[in-house]
């Protein structure tokens, strides 16, 4: 997983979140906003997306943060950002492969 998120910042160093609404029941979390970034901070080649996440907090600590999104969609929207085989490489990365 660390590789993985290594590699995606190196393709999008100032990926972010924007939390907008948050929910709280017990110790879980919803959370909704937008991610973004701009593909290796090149002019042009920015994305802003909503997105949805999911924590559970445990003493304080976090133990599931988990990322609600359409990975066709999200892989539709790079593939006319990024070369197919970066896209490849990138996606093996991020499943640990």
């Amino acid at each position: 997983m660390i590789a993985g998120w290594r590699g995606y910042f190196e393709w999008f160093p100032d990926y972010y979140i924007e939390v907008t609404e948050v929910f709280e029941d017990e110790d879980k979390l919803a959370l909704f906003g937008f991610a973004g970034g701009t593909f290796k901070n090149k002019e042009g080649e920015s994305w802003r997306l909503p997105a949805a996440w999911k924590a559970i907090v445990k003493d304080g600590r976090v133990t599931l943060w988990q990322v609600l999104r359409t990975p066709r969609f999200r892989l539709r929207l790079l593939s006319g950002i990024v070369k197919s085989e970066e896209l490849k490489i990138c996606e093996c990365q991020a499943a640990g492969i």
